[in-house]
């Protein structure tokens, strides 16, 4: 159930693929990540209309928005992503 409205939730599977609707890079990261930054977090619209959000593995002078995306897996239940 939704934590928030308690209504009935469905599994969705979808194929890895997405576009990126809007992204961010963290230059200043929290702490913890400090070894990883620079690093890119994005808003990606996956083929079959859901929106999630994820980070993208790749330089970020590379993303662009609009740009193809393939999931790759997950990292402590943050979604990973790919320049496709």
């Amino acid at each position: 159930m939704c934590p928030h409205c308690l209504s009935k939730v469905k599994e969705a599977r979808f194929s890895g693929e997405g576009r990126i609707a809007t992204f961010t890079v963290i230059r200043y990261p929290p702490i913890g990540f400090e070894d990883q930054a620079p690093y890119v977090v994005a808003l990606i619209d996956l083929i079959g209309g859901s929106r999630v959000i994820g980070r993208v593995k790749a330089e970020p002078d590379k993303v662009k928005i609009g740009g193809n995306v393939e999931f790759t897996g997950e990292t402590a239940g943050a979604l990973e992503f790919v320049l496709a």
